[in-house]
């Protein structure tokens, strides 16, 4: 049955980002020309084009009593032991911070796991210094707020176009491990004590000294789940916080994997926790480490953490699940934005070293390394001198949102009744008045779709795929017919994006696909048939364009430094 889509859209969005937590520990270690590489690869247009960065403020310091154990992931605080400040410290994470800044990342955050391990020993004699483990107390807050203003001020003066500052992550827990370890930075705030950690960074960013640091904006809280903790603590500080105007964007993990009903049920619970306000704008700031499904049937979430496993899956169909999430947030949420958790990691999954003699990488593996990055290193690099960069099919799919989705789009609804089931769609419109269309399907098989353009005079200005053969192929145009209509060939357990433009303003949108998806295949069998053998005889003979991969650097290694 043909639909018509609704004209009006549903939010703006403002990027789609990642973080640069932890592996800048590393990546100063690589050859000078590998780290410039790097950011051309997360920033630059013709690659992952990332449109928000999350820089992590460091809670470690200089003379810490517990250090973080996990290799890489404590990051050097601004404020030493002794309480005066550094800033020439963490210099790894500076450098890619600068970076995305010269590059014009449209969004930057600076985000905190754990205040600094000088304030942990605050009223402790002798001074137990430590960057987790700590639960900041009411006493606490105004010092942590007046270090989170410090630090703002200071690089918003040296030109870091900051536009919003998260003062916690995932505040319910401590993270000190049960053997009195620390594997990485981490520090609890009880939700009774949120909103007063809100009030008075805004009070401290307002009276700032700093004319940049007055703009930056807050968000919160980033707590871990939606049914077991957003759902239950929101209503003890949302309320009073969003409507005294102490924070600016809800901002939430969702490492219970919520299905599309408890999404649909946190999305009420935001509308009624603000009401009789406009409901705040929600970011859905990080996710990794899930185990891949391997089709439609076996669906990837549903509320409980039993996704969280060792598993790395470089391919689809990680890959699709990830564009699934991205789908729910954008659709069920109206989130605008979205955040992968970290672009770069070191937690492959291969048997010996990537840079060896029959590894392979490509292959996923059930028992080791982690889904948690867009790109891998080799986690031998300062052995084998292997300074390579290892690119996942997450980076491509996820560069279908970052390249035609881009800063100030307004996103449009497709419902998905009216598609093929394991099948889901994004529309949107974009500042230059150009359509871009995201079709994920998690089919084994590949799928037809009609669309009805929004108006007349259309015209199709790209067709670009991802697939488990393709990472980044230019596709034919399809034809547009005397009634604005379009016929897609979605690829079996891939990506497509089309761009196109019409005239005039915007009417309505028709999909027909789903139940009719038999009467079409009968309607238009030979053209359907007659579309696949050109898709694939394409992609077989060069017609279809993948972009080619970096070459990799070879050189020593490189003790200087970022």
């Amino acid at each position: 049955m043909a639909v018509t889509i609704s004209s009006s859209p549903e939010q703006t969005i403002k990027y789609f980002g990642a973080s640069g937590a932890w592996w800048p520990n590393d990546l100063q270690y690589f050859p000078s020309a590998q780290q410039q590489n790097l950011s051309t690869l997360l920033f630059s247009k013709d690659w992952l084009y990332l449109s928000g960065y999350r820089y992590n403020m460091g809670a470690t310091g200089d003379h810490d009593n517990i250090t973080v154990t996990q290799e890489g992931r404590g990051v050097e605080s601004f404020m030493k032991t002794d309480g005066t400040y550094d800033f020439t410290r963490d210099g790894p994470g500076v450098y890619y911070l600068r970076a995305a800044a010269a590059a014009k990342v449209s969004s930057i955050t600076f985000f905190v796991n754990a205040q600094p391990s000088a304030m942990s020993s605050e009223g402790i004699v002798p001074p137990d210094w430590v960057p987790c483990g700590t639960t900041l107390t009411a006493a606490g807050i105004p010092s942590f707020v007046n270090y989170i203003e410090t630090v703002l001020a200071h690089w918003a003066d040296q030109g870091i176009p900051i536009d919003f500052i998260s003062p916690m992550n995932e505040p319910h827990s401590n993270f000190l491990s049960s053997t009195g370890t620390c594997p990485q930075e981490g520090m609890a705030v009880k939700p009774s004590d949120r909103p007063t950690v809100f009030q008075q960074l805004r009070a401290a960013l307002t009276a700032s000294t700093s004319a940049a640091a007055q703009k930056i904006k807050i968000m919160g809280d980033e707590t871990s789940q939606i049914a077991s903790q957003a759902s239950i603590e929101y209503q003890s500080w949302l309320p009073q916080t969003f409507q005294d105007n102490w924070i600016d964007a809800i901002a939430v993990h969702m490492y219970d994997f919520p299905d599309d009903a408890t999404l649909l049920n946190y999305r009420q619970l935001i509308i009624n926790a603000s009401f009789p306000s406009a409901p705040p704008s929600v970011k859905m700031t990080e996710i990794s480490s899930f185990k891949s499904a391997t089709g439609v049937h076996q669906p990837w979430g549903w509320t409980g953490s039993g996704l969280i496993t060792a598993q790395y899956d470089p391919g689809m169909d990680n890959a699709l699940d990830m564009a699934r999430m991205i789908w729910q947030w954008l659709t069920l949420v109206n989130a605008e934005s979205f955040d992968w958790w970290t672009a770069v990691s070191y937690m492959m999954g291969c048997v010996g070293s990537p840079s060896s003699s029959g590894i392979s990488c490509s292959a996923p593996n059930d028992s080791a390394g982690w889904n948690d990055a867009f790109i891998y290193i080799d986690p031998n690099y300062a052995t084998n001198k292997n300074y390579n960069f290892y690119l996942t099919k997450r980076f491509w799919v996820y560069k279908h949102f970052t390249t035609f989705i881009r800063p100030g789009s307004l996103r449009y609804d497709i419902p998905n009744a009216v598609l093929p089931y394991g099948t889901v769609a994004v529309a949107s419109l974009d500042t230059t008045k150009t359509w871009n269309t995201i079709f994920i399907n998690r089919n084994a098989t590949a799928q037809i779709v009609t669309m009805k353009l929004p108006s007349s005079g259309g015209k199709i200005l790209g067709v670009t795929e991802t697939t488990a053969t393709s990472d980044w192929a230019t596709m034919p145009s399809p034809v547009v017919g005397s009634d604005d209509t379009v016929t897609i060939l979605l690829p079996a357990r891939g990506v497509l994006s089309m761009q196109f433009s019409v005239d005039g303003p915007i009417t309505s949108r028709q999909v027909r696909s789903g139940s009719e998806l038999d009467e079409v295949r009968d309607e238009q069998g030979e053209e359907l048939e007659e579309m696949e053998m050109e898709s694939y005889s394409a992609s077989r003979s060069g017609e279809s364009e993948k972009t080619e991969k970096p070459k990799p650097v070879e050189a020593r290694h490189n003790n200087s430094g970022a």
